[in-house]
């Protein structure tokens, strides 16, 4: 990583090297962050949230943010199923991850989550409301919601590491 800071109660500091107990941010190519940090956090990790390209069925004319959001879907598959492979990895073995998604490819997204994590490590699609005047105001139907997909790595393992992390 490069331009890498920590930041505590006593400022910002510029940094060459990450403390195991650090959280970070990160803002970078995603799937080259996820692999650099494999490499030294791979089953360390508790919890991991991403807001990937959304994928859309329709060509968007602009992005704000500018990614490619015109992925075909084989290809925008092609590109999750890296990137949680890779996150699986890192995640503790009663991790939990949350990935963010638009009504296009939420179903698609499930399904993809549930071959990397197995469906029965699914937790729970939460539903966001994420506006009262959706961009889509001239059109007969509107959508106003994204959705948030969320998995244990091992959901077996959840009850058995809360008990334990009670009893200490």
């Amino acid at each position: 990583f490069t331009n890498a800071k920590r930041y505590t109660t006593n400022g910002v500091k510029n940094i060459r090297e990450f403390l195991d107990n650090d959280n970070l941010i990160i803002k970078a190519n995603n799937l080259l962050a996820l692999s650099t940090l494999r490499n030294k956090y791979a089953n360390m990790v508790d919890c991991i949230y991403i807001d990937p390209p959304y994928y859309f069925d329709k060509n968007k004319p602009s992005d704000a943010f500018k990614y490619n959001s015109n992925f075909k879907l084989s290809t925008w598959l092609v590109f999750m199923r890296d990137r949680l492979k890779i996150a699986k990895e890192l995640l503790k073995e009663n991790g939990v991850i949350f990935c963010h998604i638009g009504e296009d490819g939420v179903h698609y997204l499930k399904m993809l989550m549930e071959e990397v994590f197995d469906s029965k490590n699914f937790v729970e699609t939460f539903v966001w409301k994420n506006t009262d005047n959706p961009d889509s105001l001239s059109k007969k139907t509107r959508s106003s919601v994204e959705y948030i997909i969320c998995f244990e790595k091992r959901k077996d393992l959840s009850r058995e590491y809360v008990g334990k992390e009670t009893e200490n």
